[in-house]
């Protein structure tokens, strides 16, 4: 986010926000529309924004060596599950999502358009951050991949 330019950027456990938002020493965060029921936030909070942001509530980590001692053809069968395991369980997170953006509305919650303008502009911000860290914190290939799922769904 900073790299994006946003400023006054504050690191807090999360058990700490809900005082700092009700002390109104936060103006705003990110969360998705699911973590915000789940740590009732949103009895706080009275706006939220319609801007998406790729964000992962999940995930499946194995320790590299443990892994690496678990037989070639094992360690195929765990990756061809989790292959087979991403698509529903993308599909059951979004669907979850959207219902629970669709809750926060009930509870009150206004949402904010974001103004087109303002997400390309941060779409194009991002893009020089994919390549900045591939190689050090992903491998290359997969935001190769990334940026080609991106530009085939918007095109779409």
């Amino acid at each position: 986010f900073q790299e994006l330019g946003f400023t006054q950027l504050l690191k807090l456990p999360v058990q700490e926000v809900y005082s700092n938002l009700k002390a109104n020493r936060i103006d705003s965060f990110c969360s998705t529309c699911y973590a915000l029921l789940s740590v009732q936030w949103y009895q706080i909070a009275e706006y939220m924004s319609d801007f998406d942001l790729g964000y992962g509530m999940a995930g499946l980590v194995v320790k590299q060596d443990f892994f690496a001692s678990v037989p070639k053809d094992v360690q195929y069968i765990i990756y061809q599950g989790t292959e087979f395991m991403t698509k529903p369980m993308t599909e059951l997170i979004r669907r979850d999502e959207a219902k629970a953006c669709v809750g926060l509305k009930k509870r009150g919650m206004k949402e904010h358009a974001s103004p087109p303008e303002l997400v390309r502009e941060l779409e194009r911000r991002s893009e020089r951050f994919y390549y900045k860290y591939a190689d050090k914190k992903y491998p290359r290939d997969l935001i190769e991949k990334m940026i080609g799922e991106i530009n085939e769904f918007r095109s779409q």
